[in-house]
């Protein structure tokens, strides 16, 4: 084997070492809240990192590579358009019980004000769930979602 054959062999199969983690719109806020805990606990040695403006495209270590999909789907693609399209979506009957894992969560955003609410063992209330920012509430349906889940 050639030196140039080795040195893309070894390229190869470092790439093939590191496991891929997706997010999506992760660049701008998961990978930001996660970083600091995640490092201390894997290390920063090699770690390398692509910034656009002002979010990751990837940070990557010898074993892992956090990858955030929206660089690499239209602009605009929301998180429900890209698991139908890409992924095809639901694979349940039931969408109340679905396990499949594609399809978007509900958070009660508004609900959260405080770090301590998050210690809560309850299921926040239907109306934990609504937006008065947005003016819009959540259907029956989807709160047996999220009381399933």
């Amino acid at each position: 084997m050639s030196d140039v054959q080795r040195s893309d062999y070894g390229k190869l199969k470092q790439q093939l070492d590191q496991v891929p983690v997706f997010g999506f719109n992760s660049g701008r806020y998961d990978i930001n809240l996660i970083k600091k805990d995640l490092f201390a606990v894997i290390g920063t040695d090699n770690i390398k990192s692509v910034i656009k403006n002002p979010s990751y495209m990837c940070i990557a270590t010898s074993g892992m590579k956090m990858l955030d999909i929206t660089n690499y789907i239209p602009a605009g693609t929301s998180y429900d358009k890209y698991l139908t399209t890409y992924l095809g979506g639901y694979k349940c009957d039931d969408k109340i019980r679905c396990v499949c894992g594609l399809g978007k969560g509900l958070f009660p955003y508004e609900y959260i004000t405080a770090f301590n609410v998050l210690n809560q063992t309850a299921i926040p209330p239907k109306s934990a769930f609504d937006s008065k920012l947005r003016g819009t509430s959540i259907t029956s349906d989807d709160y047996e979602r999220v009381k399933f889940v």
